[in-house]
């Protein structure tokens, strides 16, 4: 699976908040409930002895970009979505920009960046 989505990258900074509360955020999000689902799907089909925990560590570990380490570049989940199978369930530049704001996600240097944590949070 490591090697499938490594050629996604993705990286992002985001600002302190609680659990709890980025939790409710993205349980509100429909774009992150759009990408859990899809997600678990491919998780039940082609990884279904890994623990869900585990896939998505290992998803966004696999998706991680080598310039910001333990950071997601958004822009790039499209990306992921196409490795997997899933090039008819892009986000829309809307869904990414509710993704960013659910993550309370900063941009750097042009880069629309959410944390590891926030993006296993997420997912």
């Amino acid at each position: 699976m490591y090697s499938l989505l490594r050629n996604a990258s993705f990286s992002a900074i985001s600002r302190p908040s609680s659990s709890l509360m980025a939790t409710r955020c993205f349980s509100d999000c429909a774009p992150a409930q759009k990408l859990r689902g899809i997600f678990e799907e491919y998780r039940k089909q082609h990884y279904s002895r890994e623990t869900p925990q585990r896939f998505r560590k290992e998803l966004v570990k696999a998706a991680e970009d080598e310039s910001y380490p333990s950071m997601i570049k958004v822009d790039n989940l499209n990306r992921v979505l196409e490795n997997i199978g899933h090039a008819d369930d892009r986000l829309s530049e809307d869904e990414l920009n509710d993704l960013l704001t659910a993550a309370e996600a900063n941009v750097t240097g042009g880069d629309r960046l959410i944390s590891f944590e926030q993006m296993l949070k997420m997912m």
